[in-house]
C-alpha cells in the first residue's frame, strides 16, 4: 500500500511539472480523465520525436544585423501581444514580419498577412532568406518574425504541440547572439553562431537561457509544406 502511495505521488508531481511544461499554466484542481489523458499523450509522443536540431546553412547576416542592431527601438516597442499572451516570452520582444493565426482550420484557405511597417531594407533581406527556404523545404512562409531575447532573460522549459507546431518546419536563423546563449532541445544543446540556420523542433521541450551581457536577436520563418496547404494561399 506504501508504495502504491508514493507511485501515486510521483505520478501527480510528474503530471503537475508536465502540465505547466505544456499548458504554461498551473495545473487545475479537478483535472478530468479527457484532460490527463491529452497530456500524457503529448508526452509519449515527444520522446519518440526524431530530431532536436537540424542544421541547414549558414546565411550572411552581416548587413542585415548591422540594420537590426541600428533599428529605432520604436520598433521593437509596437507590438507587446507575444508577451502579454505568452508568459513564457516575458524577457523577449517580438518584430513581426509576416502573421498567421496559430489556432486555424485547416479546411479554410490561408490568409498570410504582411507587417509593412519595416524598412524597406531589412524587409527585402529578410524576404530573400524566406524565399529561398520556401523553395528548399517545398512550401509558403505563414508567421516569420525578430524575436530579441534580453541579456540575462529565459525561456522557459516548454512544448509547443498544437496542430500548426505538428506541421509547420520551424527554422531560426541567428543574427546577433553571444557564446553565452544556450538553447536547449530534448538532450541537446547548441550555441548558435552568426548567420546558423537550424530547423528546430519545438514539440519537444525546450528552453533558451541568454547568460551573455548581449541580447539575441533571432529570426524565425515557418514553413507550411504544401502537402497541408489544401486551398488556396494568398499574403496580403
Amino acid at each position: 500500500m506504501k508504495k502504491k502511495i508514493m507511485n501515486d505521488e510521483f505520478s501527480s508531481k510528474m503530471m503537475e511539472q508536465l502540465w505547466i511544461d505544456i499548458k504554461g499554466y498551473p495545473i487545475p484542481e479537478n483535472l478530468s480523465d479527457v484532460e490527463r489523458s491529452e497530456i500524457w499523450n503529448i508526452h509519449k509522443r515527444n520522446k519518440n520525436l526524431e530530431f532536436d536540431f537540424k542544421f541547414y546553412k549558414k546565411f550572411d547576416v552581416s548587413d542585415l544585423k548591422s540594420e537590426m542592431l541600428n533599428i529605432d527601438d520604436t520598433f521593437w516597442k509596437m507590438d507587446r501581444t507575444r508577451q502579454k499572451k505568452y508568459t513564457l516570452h516575458k524577457d523577449t520582444e517580438c518584430l513581426s514580419n509576416t502573421f498567421f493565426p496559430l489556432f486555424y482550420d485547416d479546411t479554410f484557405p490561408i490568409v498570410v498577412y504582411k507587417n509593412n511597417f519595416l524598412p524597406k531594407s531589412i524587409q527585402k533581406k529578410t524576404d530573400e532568406i524566406i524565399t529561398e527556404l520556401e523553395n528548399e523545404f517545398n512550401g509558403k512562409v505563414l508567421n516569420s518574425n525578430y524575436v530579441k531575447l534580453f541579456s540575462g532573460g529565459i525561456i522557459p522549459r516548454h512544448i509547443d504541440d498544437i496542430k500548426y507546431f505538428q506541421r509547420v518546419k520551424r527554422f531560426q536563423i541567428c543574427i546577433d547572439s553571444n557564446p553565452q546563449v544556450y538553447f536547449n532541445i530534448g538532450q541537446t544543446q547548441i550555441v548558435f553562431e552568426e548567420g546558423d540556420c537550424y530547423q528546430i523542433n519545438n514539440t519537444k521541450f525546450h528552453s533558451v537561457h541568454n547568460k551573455g551581457q548581449t541580447d539575441r536577436i533571432n529570426l524565425i520563418v515557418d514553413i507550411m509544406p504544401w502537402e497541408y496547404i489544401r486551398e488556396s494561399y494568398t499574403i496580403q
